[in-house]
Parts: C-alpha cells; sequence; structure tokens
C-alpha cells in the first residue's frame, strides 16, 4: 500500500500526468529486482526529477520521495499502455502475490495466546472495517449515495462542497472535527438556507446507519479481549459525532468496551500518532503493553508499531477480494467505475464473502464461495434479480398483461420476480405454467411434417423405445417394435442417434407412427387447450411466457394451438427464434443474450449448458401431459429418480442463498440507494467467470445435482 507515501502520491501523479493512482495492495518491486522497457517508464523520465529532489539517506524506512517513486512504477507503465508481471515464487509459493495467505492462516485461538501474554494490558480496536462494514467497495461511495438521494439540485452540491467543507473546517479550527463542523461550513460555502445543510447531515447519517453491519470474526475478537479480563478501547480517525457512533456501535451488537477515542471528539487523529499518544497517557499505560488491533496498514499498523506498540493487523475485505484470480478483474474494473449499481452490488458481495477473519480452509481457486449458500448468494442472486428488473422494464414498455412462468425453471424465477414486483407496481402480474416441450409438441402434431420437426432436435444414442416415448409419448411394447423391424423400419439394436437436424434416417419409420401419434395429440390436446385456458389464456390483454431459453419451441407451439398471440422473454435466444417471431408476429427478447448464432466462442451461457439449469431446477417432476379424468383435468409426470430427489438440499441451499442476496439487494435499493438496480452486464460478468474454468469446489456443488434430459437422450445428467 501507500503507507505513509499517499500524500506526496497525490503530488508526484500530477506531475507525472497518471490519470488517477491505485488504493489498497498493490503491484511495485519493493526492494527487489525489476525490468522495464524505457517507454514504459517515460511518464517518470519526463517529469524532470533530478538526483537533488531526493532527501539525503539517513536511514529512513518510509515517506521518502525514493519511497513514492518505487511504488509509481506499475501506475507509470500502466499508464503508458503496457502490462506488469510479477514472477512467482517458486521456492516458497502462494496463491496470492501479496502473500495474504498470512494472514488468513490464523485463528481465534491464537490471538488468544497473544492476549495471554502479561504483559499485555490494553486492547484497542479500530472500529470500521475492523467491528462495523458497510457493503461499499471504497468508504466514499457513501458520498455519492447521499448525492444520489438529495432531492433536485441539493445533490449536486453535496458533491461538490462535502469534502472541500470537512477540509475547511479542520483549518478554520485547527483540529480534527465532526458533522456540525462540517455541514455548518457546508452551509457557508455553498451559501445553503439555514436548515439545508442540517438535513444533509441527517441524510447521510441516515445512510451510513443503514449500510452498518457488524464484522462477525472482528467482534469475536473484542469479546476475546474482554473475556481474557483486558482493558478494551475502540479508536477511530472519523468525523461522525461520538453518540452517533456509540449508538451504531450498540445496534450492531458491539458492546462491553471501556472507552471511545474518535478524533471528531478529541480533535487529534490515529494517522498522525497523536490520538495514540493521548489514549496512551489518558489510560496510564505504555506502548509494549499496548495491543492494536485495525485494518488499515498506515493508521493501525506502521504508525502504531513505530511508537512501540504491538500490533493485529486484519484484511479489508475488498483487498482480499481485489487478490483472488477469477474475481479481481471484476472488482478492479468497478473500482474504476462510477456506475453506483455496479460497485454497490459487487459490495454486498464482498461483504458476504470476504467477512471472515479466519480462513485457513480459504480456497483461492473458487470465484466467490465454494458452499452451495455462498454460490447462490453470489452468482444465481445477482443474475435472477437482474433479470427479474430487465423482465419488468421490458413487459411493461411491451404492453404485456400477464406473464407465464414456465416449468420448471420459471419456478424460481417467478419468485424472485414476485419479491421484485412488490417495489414495481408497473410489473404485470404473473403465475406458474406447468407445461415443457413434451407437452406442447405432441399435442400439436398434425402432419408428418410436425413428426419430422420434433425428431430434429439433437439426440444423444439410445435405444429406439425411449426415443418413441420421449419424444411422441409412444409406449412401444416387444412385440410393436417386432412388427417395426419385421417391416424394415429400424434393426434391432439400433440406436437413434439425431445430429444436426438430419432425419433422413428415421422418415420411414415415423411415416408409419404418424396415425398412432396423430391419435394420441388428439388426446392431449384437448387437455392442453383447457389447461391453458383454466389459466388466463382465453383472458384479455397480451399474454407472454418466460423461460430460460433458448429455441422458443413452447412459445412457437402455444401460438399454434392456442391461435392467440404469445409472446416470450428469456434469459438467451438462439438466432432462430427470429422465425418464431416472424411467423406470429410476437415479441421474443432475450436478456443477457439475444439471437446467439451457432459457432465460434461458445457463449457462458451455454457452455456447461446444464449449469444454469441446475442452479435454477426444481424438485418437481418432468410433466408430460394433461389429460381429462372424468373430474377434470390432471397432469401426467414422469417420476422422479431417486438420484434426482438426492440433490433437493443442495438445490434449496443454492435458491436460499440467492434470495439471501436478492432481499439484501432490495434492502440496500429501500435503505440506501433507491435507484439501485443489479446491472445485467454485471451479473452475466459473474455468472461467466463462474462457469469458465470451474473449481473442483464448485464442480462438487454442482455435481450434487442430478437433473433429467430424456429428451435429448442423455436421460440422467449430473
Amino acid at each position: 500500500t501507500w503507507l505513509a507515501n499517499r500524500a506526496q502520491a497525490q503530488v508526484l501523479a500530477a506531475r507525472f500526468g497518471l490519470d488517477e493512482i491505485p488504493s489498497g495492495y498493490f503491484d511495485f518491486p519493493a526492494g527487489s529486482m525489476f525490468w522495464a522497457r524505457s517507454e514504459a517508464l517515460r511518464p517518470i523520465f519526463d517529469s524532470g526529477l533530478t538526483a537533488n529532489d531526493f532527501p539525503e539517506e539517513q536511514g529512513q524506512t518510509d515517506g521518502t520521495l525514493a519511497h513514492c517513486l518505487e511504488r509509481f512504477l506499475v501506475p507509470s507503465a500502466q499508464q503508458s499502455g503496457f502490462h506488469a508481471i510479477v514472477l512467482r515464487d517458486q521456492k516458497t509459493p502462494s496463491w496470492s502475490r501479496w502473500r495474504l495467505d498470512q494472514s488468513l492462516g490464523r485463528d481465534l485461538e491464537q490471538f488468544k495466546q497473544q492476549l495471554s501474554d502479561d504483559q499485555i494490558e490494553l486492547v484497542i480496536f479500530d472500529i470500521f472495517d475492523t467491528l462495523l462494514l458497510r457493503p461499499l467497495l471504497d468508504p466514499e461511495d457513501l458520498k455519492e449515495l447521499v448525492a444520489r438521494s438529495s432531492e433536485g439540485e441539493l445533490g449536486e452540491v453535496y458533491v461538490r462542497w462535502r469534502v472541500e467543507a470537512e477540509t475547511r473546517a479542520r483549518l478554520r479550527k485547527g483540529r480534527d472535527v465532526d458533522m456540525d463542523d462540517i455541514f455548518v461550513m457546508l452551509e457557508e460555502l455553498a451559501g445553503l438556507p439555514a436548515g439545508q445543510g442540517q438535513a444533509l447531515l441527517a441524510l447521510e447519517e441516515k445512510l451510513e446507519r443503514a449500510a452498518m453491519r457488524p464484522r462477525p470474526d472482528g467482534v469475536r475478537l473484542l469479546q476475546t479481549a474482554l473475556a481474557a479480563g483486558r482493558r478494551v478501547v475502540l479508536a477511530s480517525d472519523m468525523y461522525l459525532k461520538q453518540s452517533f457512533v456509540e449508538s451504531l456501535l450498540a445496534d450492531n451488537g458491539v458492546t462491553g468496551w471501556h472507552a471511545l477515542y474518535l478524533s471528531s471528539a478529541v480533535g487529534v487523529r490515529k494517522d498522525s500518532g497523536e490520538l495514540y499518544r493521548q489514549i496512551l497517557e489518558n489510560e496510564q499505560c505504555v506502548a509494549p503493553k499496548a495491543l492494536m488491533v485495525g485494518d488499515n496498514e498506515r493508521s493501525d499498523f506502521q504508525i502504531p508499531s513505530d511508537l512501540g506498540l504491538m500490533t493485529y493487523h486484519l484484511l479489508r475485505p475488498v483487498e482480499l477480494a481485489k487478490a483472488v484470480p477469477r474475481l479481481a478483474p471484476l472488482v478492479e474494473q468497478a473500482l474504476r467505475s462510477s456506475d453506483q449499481n455496479g460497485r454497490l452490488t459487487l459490495g454486498l458481495l464482498v461483504r458476504e464473502n470476504f467477512h471472515p477473519l479466519f480462513c485457513k480452509d480459504f480456497n483461492p481457486d473458487v470465484l466467490l464461495s465454494k458452499t452451495p449458500e455462498g454460490i447462490g448468494y453470489s452468482v444465481l442472486g445477482p443474475m435472477v434479480l437482474s433479470f427479474a428488473q430487465w423482465l419488468a422494464d421490458q413487459a411493461h414498455k411491451d404492453g404485456i398483461a400477464h406473464l407465464f412462468f414456465l416449468s420448471r425453471e420459471g419456478k424460481f424465477l417467478l419468485r424472485v420476480y414476485e419479491r421484485w414486483r412488490g417495489l414495481c407496481p408497473e410489473a404485470p402480474p404473473a403465475s406458474y405454467l406447468v407445461l415443457s416441450r413434451r407437452t406442447v409438441t405432441v399435442a400439436g402434431v398434425e402432419t408428418f411434417d410436425d413428426m419430422l420437426r420434433i425428431a430434429r432436435v439433437n439426440y444423444q444414442p439410445n435405444n429406439l423405445e425411449s426415443f418413441l416415448y420421449t419424444r411422441y409419448g409412444l409406449e412401444m411394447g416387444h412385440d410393436d417394435l417386432d412388427k417395426l423391424y419385421d417391416k424394415g423400419l429400424w434393426a434391432e439394436g439400433r440406436l437413434v442417434e439425431v445430429n444436426g437436424e438430419h432425419v433422413d434416417h428415421l422418415a420411414p419409420l415415423l411415416q408409419e407412427l404418424l396415425p398412432l401419434v396423430r391419435e394420441r395429440a388428439r388426446d392431449e390436446l384437448q387437455g392442453l387447450h383447457t389447461y391453458c385456458v383454466d389459466q388466463g389464456f382465453n383472458g384479455q390483454g397480451e399474454a407472454a411466457v418466460v423461460d430460460v431459453g433458448f429455441s422458443g419451441t413452447i412459445q412457437n407451439n402455444l401460438n399454434s394451438l392456442l391461435k392467440r398471440p404469445v409472446h416470450g422473454y428469456y434469459m438467451a435466444t438462439w438466432e432462430g427464434i427470429s422465425k418464431v417471431a416472424a411467423r406470429h408476429e410476437v415479441v421474443t427478447k432475450g436478456c443477457f443474450a439475444e439471437r446467439l448464432t451457432p459457432g465460434g466462442d461458445i457463449h457462458p451461457l451455454l457452455q456447461e449448458s446444464f449449469v444454469l439449469e441446475k442452479l435454477l431446477s426444481s424438485d418437481d417432476p418432468q410433466l408430460l401431459y394433461y389429460r381429462d379424468s372424468g373430474a377434470g383435468i390432471e397432469p401426467v409426470y414422469r417420476p422422479l429418480g431417486e438420484a434426482e430427489t438426492a440433490g433437493s438440499e443442495t438445490r434449496r441451499a443454492l435458491q436460499q442463498g440467492a434470495l439471501k442476496f436478492v432481499e439484501e439487494a432490495l434492502r440496500a435499493r429501500e435503505q440506501l440507494f433507491g435507484e439501485f438496480r443489479v446491472p445485467t452486464d454485471l451479473s452475466f460478468q459473474l455468472y461467466a467467470r463462474f462457469v469458465d474454468g470451474l473449481a473442483p469446489a464448485e464442480k462438487e456443488v454442482l455435481s450434487e445435482i442430478v437433473l433429467d434430459d430424456y429428451y435429448c437422450g442423455r436421460d440422467l445428467v449430473d
């Protein structure tokens, strides 16, 4: 990190012509060898620095021009359009080039052992990011949320003057300041009417309160210190008022501490060292008998260490997230972006997954989590909520009166949509429609072309009996099959296989079976039609189906069978769905991908295609058809096997994790950022990074869910 060099770095960055400087952990050759092309370091060479600019060497350990300059080697190269590579340490390998594994390997027992040293009398805890966490990648994001939550021009005034007001207030008083001081100054600088500054202050405090959650392991450290009989005090460089911080701590279960030292109350700060001196004086404790626990490498580690205090450094969640190989590019991208929707989405994920302090079993190979609940929260949750938000917008724009979510993946999608609809009154009502590809295709058979259309869908090698039952609903006994063999329509023992829509080898057989299938279709059509009418398809207004994707088979057949427009919304669509749209003059839209074409790179929604279906799957069996029982229409299902039901607990955990994300995201929308929406491009990128190079631990979770794919000849797929 920058440690003691950040202030000087801001000045040098302007001199080097850099647009921005990194925050948190970043790469630089700390006292080690490096190689660079001269053009990569051109901003530094052209800055006019000379040997005379460097202070005399006097054993300084930080804070000089040299210490600052070495940290600019990588940012300079990147600004010049080059990349930086860190050579892997082969002797002492680590997944983290910043060696964060050293912090993750600790446990509570080690902290207890450190406290068992009778020399320690006082334990000082930082507060923010140590005991309390916000769902923000950068604490400064809260100011942007305050501005976005302010009415009219007041938000622009807040952005223009908030930071300046804090600086001016500090200069006026000659010490650190609190919120009252800052907003009095803001009113003066902006020329606001009396009271508007206090309104902004109240809004900022409201959002701070809404953002805070306890950091469980940090609170455990505090309680452990108290249980060991040590005096425990809290200290923070913070402008929030002491009474407000006390209430924040109480609200989040941080209790039992003995004293609170805030720079806004006492006037001096940790990052100058003066607050530590005052704490030691007030507590009548010498530095070697005090232990500082906190996350800031400068104010919670370097400065107290220089003063002689013992230290226990904690990692901020965002820094750990930036180190995870598969996730880091998304976090870095968000940190460079001004899109608060994306930053808040990732902030929620980072807080949820990286708040633990003790992670001996930390797995850097996974994207975010290796548990079903964690994968559900981090991958499925953002995807289904962003889809629901997109769907509500599109359906309203297209004048849809009712949405029908198709079984079985639609069951969970509907649950999320209804939760979003509760906050979106313009979203059309919706219901669950139990149909399958098998149900609508067989009921629509009238001609030989219909038979061929059903056959053309790819089918993995399987026996003839399974093919005819799965595709056409024909239950062929041995005698029935023997007749087909005797007629030379098929060879006994020959497997059925369909690729690339080539079905010439099946045509004579299907021509023979057309009368049987047509008879079955007449029976099934009546049940299907009655079911659809009962579900509301005879009502007024535009109707649409909702499904994962891709080719719109059910939508196409419903249009033909019901003789009315049925539109369709999908997570993704094939290019071929355009024929459905043109044939019936209906809407066919894809959220994450639209009109995909074969060939080229495999789209992430098709790569490991069953992953998405597993995440969205249901415990329900597959519908075959509807029949008239005499007492009404009843469904007929294919029974579930033991392998299919065995994954119910994992499926439930995945979807409960997703619902937890949905609830926390909607709470953030209600309490933090009224315009908050999960970006579809970000949720898709999370999914794409998840399926691209699944880690063994992630594969293990997914393998616990077994799906049927009888329609394509694969039977059960794990």
